[in-house]
Parts: C-alpha cells; sequence; structure tokens
C-alpha cells in the first residue's frame, strides 16, 4: 500500500498547501493524520465549488461564442449591403473593411467565401485564391471525407 502512495505522490504535481503537507505527514509515516487532512467534506465542498465554477465559464465562452458569430455574420452582411450602395464612391473600400472585421471576429467559411468572391470580383485574383484555399480547408473540416460543394 505504501509503495503505490510513494509512487503517487511521486507522480502528482503537488502545487496545494493541502497536498504539501500530506506528503510531508506521509514521509514521517503519519498515514492517519495525512488521511485526516485531506478531510473528506472539505474536498468535496472544494469540488463541487470548482465543478460549479466549472460550468459557468463554460456557459460563459458558449455565449461568447454565439456572439462573435453573431457579430461576424452582421459584418458580413453590412459588406455585402455596402456593396449595394451604388453612389457610395468608397463602397469597395468600405466592404473590404467590413469583409475583413467579419473574419477577424469570427474566421468561418461564409464570411471566407464571401469575401474571397468579393476579392475575385474586384480582380485580386493572388488574394481571392488565399482565401478560396481557406474556405476550402474550413469546408473540409466541417464534412470531413466528402467533396466540398462550394
Amino acid at each position: 500500500m505504501s509503495f503505490s502512495l510513494l509512487e503517487s505522490f511521486s507522480r502528482i504535481n503537488i502545487d496545494s498547501e493541502r497536498l504539501t503537507q500530506a506528503k510531508a505527514l506521509f514521509s514521517e509515516g503519519a498515514f492517519e493524520e495525512a488521511d485526516r487532512l485531506l478531510n473528506k467534506s472539505d474536498l468535496k465542498r472544494e469540488q463541487e465549488a470548482v465543478l460549479l465554477r466549472e460550468q459557468q465559464l463554460d456557459s460563459a465562452l458558449e455565449e461568447v461564442k454565439r456572439k462573435k458569430e453573431q457579430i461576424a455574420d452582421e459584418y458580413l452582411i453590412k459588406a455585402q449591403l455596402t456593396l449595394t450602395q451604388l453612389d457610395n464612391p468608397n463602397r469597395f473600400e468600405e466592404a473590404d473593411q467590413y469583409f475583413q472585421e467579419s473574419i477577424h471576429t469570427l474566421a468561418a467559411f461564409d464570411n471566407i467565401f464571401g469575401y474571397a468572391y468579393f476579392l475575385d470580383e474586384q480582380n485580386q485574383d493572388h488574394k481571392a485564391v488565399d482565401y478560396y484555399k481557406q474556405a476550402l480547408e474550413i469546408r473540409k473540416r466541417l464534412v470531413p471525407g466528402q467533396s466540398p460543394a462550394l
């Protein structure tokens, strides 16, 4: 039994005061004191608190991801709407900025492909090809094993 404890103590990361003290007690042969130090109710309380915090952070991260997708989509639509403003002499430059903001917020197939198409239409072939390739890579990850329908 002590051998597996010794092995565990040598393998785990001792990064809490409680584990440091438990290891010291174990090294002195004070097994019962080390066991009492690792109090079941204290461990349970801390476990529940950290798992609840993890759940809260996961929920917050999911909300951030949803919001990033929403903002990226809104920039994509803004770029496309800007291109319809025929009386705006800066529409191409502004649309370019909005496409880039969309991609900066969240690089997704739709906004990257949309930007590639825009660049292609603006005869920026080399740049367009790079973005088409990025869109293709994203599509391949989304639908592994299938030929992407662009």
